[in-house]
């Protein structure tokens, strides 16, 4: 996931490719992020790559913090805060139960954080139900916005309020601002119940990868 590019629409094509080959050369699965104005010639050095589309257009919700409403804890879960390796490990272990991740997404999502000794800038949370992970959600915040990824929920928890706890408990740590991240179809309705709007677009092209990536896979 943080093995990634996102480029200034009035970026030289070349420096962008030349960065995209940096991504490709280092052998792990890579991402580039586009938006609206993004050139065509910044997908296509990417495509030249090998690149696929991963995320087509998947919709920005946003909202401003202070309209957010309370996280309501759902009977029966305990929800913890990854901070030392157990928990980082355990979360990305929910991440690839609830998306069907392959094992190396599973890796590529532990790495960064054990590479900052399990101090990361940003924030993770495991929502538990008898030990087991079975939601899971993390922060970033810079440049004015809290932004979530890798918001899910396994399957026989889903519509039980996980989803919703685990887009609100998080951003009722933010201090940005704004609130914003990219959407699932699936997820849509859940985020417009809590108020978010649709404000634009992003796609994501996925280099290096080593499978075909399931439909699923979109932490």
């Amino acid at each position: 996931m943080f093995n990634a590019a996102v480029a200034r629409p009035d970026a030289e094509p070349a420096a962008v490719a030349t960065a995209l080959r940096h991504l490709e050369n280092g052998g792990m699965p890579w991402f580039l992020f586009t938006m609206p104005e993004t050139p065509a010639a910044h997908v296509q050095a990417a495509q030249a790559l090998g690149a696929a589309a991963f995320d087509v257009r998947a919709p920005w919700m946003e909202i401003p913090r202070a309209e957010l409403g309370a996280p309501m804890m759902p009977e029966g879960i305990v929800v913890e805060e990854a901070t030392d390796q157990a928990g980082w490990e355990q979360w990305a272990a929910t991440v690839r139960d609830v998306y069907e991740f392959p094992e190396i997404g599973e890796t590529a999502w532990v790495e960064p954080a054990r590479r900052m000794d399990w101090a990361p800038p940003w924030r993770a949370w495991t929502a538990l139900r008898d030990g087991r992970g079975v939601g899971c959600t993390l922060l970033i915040e810079a440049g004015g916005v809290a932004a979530l990824l890798a918001v899910g929920v396994v399957p026989a928890e889903r519509r039980r309020g996980v989803g919703a706890l685990m887009t609100l408990l998080p951003l009722a740590h933010a201090t940005e601002p704004w609130c914003g991240f990219w959407s699932t179809p699936s997820g849509m309705p859940l985020y417009r119940a809590l108020g978010f709007t649709k404000r634009g677009w992003m796609s994501r092209w996925v280099g290096n990868a080593p499978i075909a990536l399931p439909d699923t896979a979109r932490g």
